[in-house]
């Protein structure tokens, strides 16, 4: 969306989503942030927020500082108590007003939806019929659905203002390909187009493609940053054009991009969907699954450090946790055994202090039993194969994938 011209802009917040996927990822609930970047675009005229404070914070300190945050910032909070046993009062309340809303200010022409909710996707339908410009929030790239993101103009993700600290191994990385993947696809379009591949035209297509591509994500604050790192790898060749530069595909760019295809499409390509599935993992992961009997001494090895640590009145971060276990198996590295529990660690198998840094949260102890730790990690795992869209979930394939029981695979695969 072009952000010289100032757009008058309306937000709708879905407070028990925010809030439920802010602690999800670790991190305290701000709106501050997300506010600061609506500014970027416009003047926010309309400011509103629904839900159940009161059944989301249990804390009550929590619930008041929630409330006062959001009368700082302007926010009027309609708070929508559970009358019934539907939970969806309050997603109704949001609907009806950003559509009366659309009716009756036409001056607003953006909308902003704060909420991981796909359920939202036919009200942005609709708002783009009525020819809004809209804008989604989401709380990060592993928890939102994909097709949720795609259906915005533009879309960015709450954890992208937090302090990145510990990155996985290969996150970056994965999205970087990603990235580049998205200029060769924009220039070769534009070009078909009959139109000049300059970066600013470029990233009006990317955004069509993608509309939740934020450069911060991979540590760059520009667009020509990765112009820079994709010229350095000879894939393009840019050369200045007036105040921006052209851009132009290098023999290189097709090799490469034949070697780094979308890891959503390998399962599809391969007959036998447990090795599908398996190189699916290793491109996520940037590491081998451990068998189900190295993953069970994992847990026990985690679960050890924390029990020590929380003796010694000791707190430590995931990333130091990883290590220590490290250490003691000489078998695995430290990456693989962070993904192990960064993914349970998603599925709250640990108390948590909430802070800037989800990638490596504050561990204060345990919260679930070390026996159903693998179900979480399996359950976050075929979570973010959901939210790649991939097209075949096979219950038998992924038990022998995870080396577990059919019936644990069915009833994940049933609930997703």
């Amino acid at each position: 969306m072009d952000t010289e011209s100032r757009h008058n802009i309306a937000i709708f917040i879905d407070i028990e989503n925010v809030i439920i996927s802010a602690t999800e990822e670790g991190l305290e609930f701000d709106i501050e942030p997300v506010l600061e970047k609506l500014s970027e675009y416009g003047r926010i005229v309309y400011r509103r927020a629904f839900g159940d404070l009161v059944s989301t914070c249990t804390d009550k300190y929590k619930m008041n500082r929630i409330r006062r945050m959001l009368q700082q910032h302007y926010i009027q909070f309609e708070d929508i108590p559970y009358l019934s046993r539907h939970k969806n009062t309050a997603d109704i309340r949001l609907v009806v007003d950003a559509l009366s809303l659309s009716y009756a200010q036409p001056a607003i022409d953006t909308i902003a939806i704060f909420s991981s909710d796909r359920d939202y996707m036919p009200l942005v339908a609709k708002l783009r019929e009525l020819g809004k410009n809209i804008i989604g929030i989401g709380s990060s790239i592993e928890a939102t659905n994909k097709h949720y993101v795609n259906s915005f103009d533009e879309f960015f993700y709450y954890t992208s203002f937090f302090d990145q600290g510990y990155i996985p191994a290969g996150d970056n990385e994965a999205l970087m390909r990603n990235y580049k993947r998205l200029v060769c696809k924009a220039v070769v379009a534009l070009s078909e187009k009959g139109k000049k591949p300059v970066g600013a035209a470029l990233m009006l297509m990317i955004k069509q493609l993608r509309p939740d591509f934020d450069l911060r994500l991979i540590g760059l604050t520009g667009f020509r940053g990765l112009a820079d790192l994709m010229e350095e790898e000879k894939l393009i060749q840019t050369t200045p054009h007036g105040g921006d530069i052209l851009i132009e595909l290098q023999d290189e760019a097709f090799t490469w991009l034949e070697k780094n295809e979308d890891i959503t499409h390998l399962i599809a390509k391969d007959g036998n969907l447990v090795e599908g599935y398996k190189r699916y993992i290793r491109n996520k992961l940037k590491c081998e699954l451990p068998s189900f009997e190295r993953r069970q001494q994992i847990y026990l090895a985690a679960e050890n450090v924390i029990h020590s640590s929380v003796d010694k009145g000791e707190t430590l971060g995931l990333s130091s946790i990883a290590d220590q276990v490290t250490q003691q198996l000489d078998w695995c590295d430290d990456n693989v055994v962070f993904k192990l529990l960064y993914g349970i660690f998603r599925k709250f198998a640990f108390k948590v202090e909430l802070g800037v840094d989800r990638y490596n949260p504050v561990i204060k102890g345990i919260q679930l039993d070390k026996s159903i730790w693998d179900d979480l990690f399996i359950e976050n795992m075929i979570a973010v194969m959901v939210s790649d869209d991939m097209d075949e979930l096979n219950p038998e394939a992924l038990a022998e994938l995870f080396g577990v029981n059919v019936t644990l695979t069915s009833k994940i695969v049933a609930t997703l």
